[in-house]
């Protein structure tokens, strides 16, 4: 079973229930929340925590499970029992959780970019996805988020070099592993990819979570 929330957000929680929501993490969590200079920047982290919590609730639990999650020699967060993996870009936050797979979610805001910076984390053959577009700023976003899934998914984060992983459409392989990969439509103005060590179509759910 994999699960996909997400939120949007454009502008602060009234006071009280900003407070009332943050009343639900763990104290650690709180003053991370805290020490963000930007409300947009805290908020995003905050609903992140918010939706992880509401797909808790499928699975069982309550806000109070966020006090198990541990992390990863990687610095990646985890439950014993449970996937999940947050990511957040302009106005959207997601939060994708399994319990039966490991998984990884990007979302990225289109925005003005000269990604031919970027030429050494893609591949001839992708490059030529990229430029096959009608607009190649939207091609190379595409790519960009299905790597980063699957780099979030593995685990690993930075010690995977984007160009190790080879992407073919929804299929990718990295060292050897194969992972499968999901477009998720949210917004005309961003790009989400989820990505799976199995199969996701049969097994996902989307559901749009309104905090406001």
């Amino acid at each position: 079973m994999i699960d996909l929330y997400y939120a949007h957000f454009s502008q602060p929680f009234e006071t009280v229930k900003y407070q009332a929501y943050l009343q639900l993490l763990p104290q650690e969590m709180q003053h991370k929340v805290g020490r963000y200079m930007r409300w947009q920047d805290a908020h995003s982290s905050l609903i992140g925590k918010l939706l992880l919590i509401e797909g808790l609730k499928k699975y069982g639990y309550d806000h109070t499970r966020l006090q198990d999650i541990r992390y990863s020699k990687y610095d990646r967060p985890y439950l014993d029992d449970l996937e999940f993996n947050i990511s957040h870009s302009g106005q959207y936050v997601l939060c994708a959780l399994s319990n039966n797979a490991k998984i990884g979610v990007d979302v990225e805001e289109v925005r003005p970019i000269d990604f031919n910076d970027f030429d050494r984390q893609f591949t001839k053959a992708e490059w030529d996805v990229i430029h096959s577009f009608a607009d190649p700023l939207h091609g190379f976003y595409n790519m960009w988020t299905k790597k980063e899934a699957i780099v979030k998914a593995d685990g690993k984060g930075l010690n995977i070099p984007l160009e190790d992983i080879i992407v073919n459409d929804l299929i990718a392989q990295v060292y050897g592993v194969e992972w499968y990969l999901k477009p998720i439509p949210i917004d005309g103005k961003y790009l989400v990819h989820l990505a799976a060590n199995v199969k996701i179509d049969s097994q996902l759910k989307v559901q749009f979570v309104d905090l406001h």
